[in-house]
């Protein structure tokens, strides 16, 4: 009898898609950082200031689900004592990023367990 054994690979993994995401990110800076005259289109500095900001996030945020965790809460707790507009769109940022991520993490581990019959 020959035994059949089973691949299974989990596509768009966390690290694929966050990968996408920075390349979406970036393209939308590069098309509107063009010299006006070749698009007639200018960049907003605060619009490219929160792109950049996204991309740092997702690229330094940790891939463990308790330390997102925890690093949500940290954010969330600095947001709501903060008052300067800049540190408030900074974390608004920041905490959409990490949501994200988190989401991945856990839709990923939730992904793992179902295969491993956990």
């Amino acid at each position: 009898m020959v035994e059949q054994t089973k691949t299974i690979t989990i596509s768009n993994s966390t690290e694929e898609i966050i990968a996408r995401q920075i390349e979406r990110i970036q393209k939308m800076i590069r098309v509107r950082d063009c010299p006006e005259e070749e698009l007639g289109i200018h960049i907003n500095p605060a619009m490219k200031r929160h792109w950049e900001l996204e991309i740092k996030t997702l690229q330094d945020a940790p891939r463990d689900a308790d330390r997102l965790k925890e690093l949500l809460k940290t954010k969330r707790r600095e947001y709501e004592k903060s008052r300067n507009i800049d540190d408030i769109l900074t974390l608004i940022t920041a905490i959409e990023m990490l949501q994200f991520i988190l989401f991945l993490v856990c839709r990923n581990e939730k992904k793992v367990k179902k295969v491993k019959g956990i």
